[in-house]
């Protein structure tokens, strides 16, 4: 016994030393089981280092490298939780080669990649549902951060370039600077727009790709801010943007005086050594800043974008380090660089209201109407009165009154199934519905975007391809989980220019919906509205002229408050509306005043659809307001032609579009410019109030202290101005704040509240006028409001 049990205890000790060996090695194993499965290695570089604006697309790249040894075929699913708290599955299908890196870009909708959120996986041979797809990478999923502050990405030759802007972070902004490489620019437009403003400095462009080009346009005219500069480099730096660069190279010149830099930088700048500047022709677009003859800056629209010249190189000395770049660069941006709690207070751009707001409006399906309440009190009727007392007299005359037992729930069945068959008679068969949006500039470009419903009564797997890429966010239903799902319900199938959405386990008679992000879209396809302005004894009239492709219904021009009817119309048909003069600020119920509410509950509201679309729209920034009180003019159109397919076939469609005009904030009827109330934002150039936040709308609840700020003058430079008044409109009822002119033509602040002298005395030479605000405790104040006109200089 004792030879046994001498036996036996090496042998256990043996065995609890391999199992601990075991276990402490098998995270090493785990590993590297995983990686054998896989075979696949995976690299990538989420947004702009890392980082994104919520809401805003931006670009998951990634390199995958097969380590198999053997050709892969098979689909490459990204799968992350999107702001309706749907699991989306984005699929691209991909061959690999052995030992070849092949890259691939996915686009996220602007929300968070962590650990919880997604999953990225290969499935070879096809992406299914059953769980069998490969996880990539050692962890199998990505990671980015969300960023609030005003991001500006810069390719350059000096990766140091605009390194000076974050100092305006300590007069109330939040700016990160990301030095990117031309390669990070990628050819989807929609994946740029976590990107405020783009640089492109000293670098050439003439070889890009007409794919990044492309993106690159299209994201200024959706509303991106593109800067061109490079002083000598300027030529190489502008070729590929020719048709957008507001200023056409023609070689370089040496500056020897600062006096308009120094203006609007607010700092002192010594040019030894003088400053090597682009000469060339301003081909489109306003001058900022002028010194002698020589354009330094000059800012031209694109859309709902602009794109800024800069004649010198940001990155090279004395520009570099001078004191007065960031300033200078501040009012260069000053169209979309707004201090942080301004920009908190616009939160996204508006993208998550709208998309929120739409999928109310996506259900109102104008083919699948409630049945008629009439209808079916007379059918209840004509069973009880009618059917019941004959079926009686009938059996009692065959003497059969025991079949009453049987026929009574025979008869109450088909009666059911026709209610149910008259009730659902518009609904036996597949349907969509899309809504639009079409926002047209002061330019004529035409962006579009907005949502779309399908309706399937079978249910099961439902699908929709469009025959182009498009940037789609899905919808969820009420079925929803919390948290990332694996059932592949909600699928998008990017690839051969075209995008599928596709469903699944859907339940019948149920309705799927998806949104589509603002994409810039071809002239012939929308065509434009042109406005123009007379003048009728004082009172400036619009003049609207419909050069769309389509007829347009209930045309307004809404401004200040106020909607004026236009009427209806037809292509090629003109209409005028009185421009509103009365500065105006709150919250405006557009969809109310244009379309009313029905006045009882039986008349049928014809205009919901329309109604809730236009307080969608202004509502965009959670304020109400039209931002800067710019007019706009507003039509509608309908059409039933189906944009997509849907399980392969085209299908009955109900297509609603809202068409927007945005008008030029300054207006100008014959040589004379009149510049209204709101048309221009401050810049802020210095500020002491230690806290302050704004409601977007011109309202702001500021701490002690002193605040100085700029507006630019539109054209500037080509306009004599000779009218200046400025409102306040609440008043300016804070007797604790002081407000102030800065006087040029004395060197002098002078208090509000008196007759104002011609604007001359109060222009810098930066073509802007300086007001300064001082407050002695905390309170609410009102941004002033200033009105300029003019006559238009002879060039």
């Amino acid at each position: 016994m004792r030879g046994e049990r001498t036996y036996r205890q090496p042998y256990f000790a043996r065995a609890a030393l391999a199992l601990i060996v075991f276990l402490l090695a098998w995270p090493a194993l785990a590993v590297h089981a995983d990686g054998e499965k896989s075979g696949i290695s995976l690299q990538s570089t989420i947004g702009y280092q890392g980082s994104y604006k919520d809401g805003r697309w931006y670009p998951a790249r990634l390199t995958l490298t097969n380590d198999t040894g053997d050709t892969l075929k098979g689909d490459l699913v990204l799968s992350y939780i999107n702001g309706d708290n749907v699991t989306t599955n984005s699929v691209v299908p991909l061959e690999l080669p052995p030992g070849s890196p092949v890259q691939v870009t996915v686009g996220v909708p602007g929300v968070i990649l962590n650990k919880d959120s997604n999953r990225i996986a290969f499935y070879e041979g096809g992406y299914n549902d059953k769980g069998t797809g490969k996880q990539l990478g050692e962890r199998g999923y990505l990671d980015s951060r969300n960023s609030l502050s005003y991001m500006i990405g810069v390719v350059s030759r000096d990766p140091d370039t605009f390194n000076f802007m974050p100092q305006l972070n300590q007069k109330g902004y939040d700016i990160a600077v990301y030095p990117l490489k031309p390669e990070d620019l990628p050819d989807e437009t929609e994946l740029l727009d976590s990107l405020d403003v783009i640089v492109i400095n000293d670098i050439p462009t003439g070889d890009w790709s007409e794919g990044r080009v492309q993106a690159i346009r299209d994201w200024v005219i959706r509303g991106g801010t593109l800067v061109l500069s490079g002083g000598a480099g300027y030529e190489q730096t502008s070729r590929a943007f020719a048709e957008l660069a507001p200023v056409e190279a023609g070689g370089t010149s040496q500056l020897t005086s600062a006096v308009a830099l120094e203006s609007a930088g607010g700092e002192s700048l010594a040019l030894p050594n003088g400053l090597t500047v682009s000469n060339g022709k301003a081909v489109r677009g306003t001058a900022i800043v002028v010194e002698g003859e020589v354009p330094l800056a000059v800012s031209a629209e694109q859309g709902f974008g602009q794109v800024v010249y800069a004649a010198f190189d940001p990155s090279l000395e004395p520009m570099a380090s001078w004191a007065g770049s960031s300033l200078l660069w501040a009012k260069l941006l000053s169209d979309t660089l707004m201090p942080t709690s301004v920009n908190a207070a616009m939160g996204s751009g508006g993208y998550l209201n709208q998309y929120w707001q739409l999928n109310n409006i996506l259900d109102l399906f104008p083919s699948i109407k409630q049945p008629e309440l009439l209808l079916l009190i007379a059918m209840l009727g004509i069973y009880i009165l009618v059917i019941a007392p004959m079926l009686y007299i009938v059996l009692a005359k065959a003497d059969r009154r025991e079949w009453a037992w049987w026929l009574i729930p025979v008869l109450s069945i088909v009666m059911g199934v026709t209610v149910f068959f008259i009730g659902s008679g518009d609904k036996r068969s597949v349907m969509s519905h899309t809504v639009e949006i079409v926002e047209i500039s002061g330019d004529g470009h035409a962006v579009i975007s907005g949502g779309t419903g399908i309706f399937t009564p079978a249910g099961g797997t439902v699908s929709a391809l469009f025959d182009e890429a498009k940037p789609i966010r899905f919808y969820g239903d009420n079925g929803m989980r919390n948290g990332l799902n694996s059932n592949g319900h909600y699928q998008l199938w990017s690839g051969n220019a075209e995008t599928k959405a596709v469903w699944k386990g859907v339940p019948y008679w149920s309705t799927r919906k998806l949104w589509t992000d603002r994409q810039a879209a071809a002239a012939e396809e929308t065509g434009t509205l042109d406005v123009s302005y007379k003048d009728d004894n004082g009172t400036s009239k619009a003049i609207v002229t419909n050069n769309t492709t389509v007829d347009l219904n209930d045309v307004y021009l809404l401004a200040q408050g106020s909607s004026t009817s236009i009427g209806d119309l037809k292509k090629g048909e003109s209409g005028e509306a009185v421009m509103p003069s009365i500065p105006a600020q709150g919250y405006f119920y557009y969809g109310g005043s244009v379309f009313p509410h029905p006045t009882n509950n039986r008349q049928v509201d014809e205009h919901r659809r329309q109604r809730e679309l236009l307080d969608m729209y202004f509502n965009r920034f959670n304020n109400g307001v039209l931002q800067a009180q710019q007019p706009v003019i507003v039509g509608f159109s309908e059409d039933h032609a189906s944009q997509y397919l849907v399980d392969g076939a085209k299908v009955q469609s109900d297509n609603l579009r809202m068409w927007i005009k945005e008008l030029e904030p300054v207006i100008q009827t014959g040589g004379r410019v009149h510049v209204p109330a709101g048309a221009m934002s401050p810049i802020m150039t210095s500020n002491t109030i230690q806290s302050y936040s704004s409601y977007g709308d011109g309202t702001m609840q500021i701490s002690a202290g002193e605040m100085e700020m700029e507006y630019l003058l539109p054209n500037g430079y080509g306009v004599a101005y000779d009218k200046l008044d400025i409102n306040f409109v609440n008043g300016n009822s804070n007797p604790n704040a002081v407000w102030s002119i800065w006087q040029e033509s004395t060197g002098q602040w002078v208090e509000l509240g008196g007759s104002l002298e011609a604007p001359a005395a109060y222009l810098t030479p930066a073509q802007s006028i300086r007001l300064k605000m001082v407050s002695t405790s905390e309170g609410m104040i009102w941004l002033p409001q200033l009105t300029l006109e003019g006559e238009v200089l002879q060039p």
